[in-house]
């Protein structure tokens, strides 16, 4: 307001008012679990890794969950579930991709290994670890994941 506010009864009103409003702001506050997506959390992990001086291919992994779960990307942590992890790995574990050759569509067709699909899991799970360590509140639906992996890969 950018006019003095000359009449004592509505000063004292508006001073109130403005207490008020400060008062209730803690409604609404959006939890951090509700804010941070998983874009988000791979650029801290990222960081992380750069400052600690990690080596390029594992920058490189945690850089390609933007690929791999692209259909993820934009949603806040606390919406990324278990369930639908498990479908996204089950789609993974049917698509072909290719290995080798000279640009996109080249090289050898095949499906991918549950090796690769493994890695990629535990590298997202490295991604919800680190943001719970930061405090976030979430569950880290990736570690469940990898753990049903890791153990339908030893009973093959």
């Amino acid at each position: 307001m950018s006019a003095t506010i000359r009449d004592e009864k509505a000063r004292k009103l508006w001073v109130a008012y403005k207490e008020d409003i400060i008062d209730q702001m803690y409604y609404f506050d959006v939890p951090l679990q509700d804010m941070i997506t998983l874009k988000d959390a791979i650029e801290l992990k990222l960081k992380e890794l750069e400052r600690e001086g990690k080596d390029q291919r594992t920058i490189g992994d945690v850089k390609r969950l933007e690929i791999d779960f692209k259909e993820f990307i934009e949603f806040p942590l606390n919406k990324i579930k278990y369930d639908a992890l498990m479908e996204k790995i089950k789609d993974m574990l049917k698509a072909t991709v290719f290995y080798g050759g000279a640009g996109k569509g080249t090289g050898s067709e095949r499906v991918q290994s549950s090796t690769t699909v493994l890695r990629k899991i535990r590298v997202l799970s490295t991604v919800f670890s680190n943001m719970i360590n930061q405090g976030v509140n979430v569950e880290n639906p990736a570690l469940r994941v990898a753990q049903y992996l890791h153990t339908m890969k030893e009973k093959t």
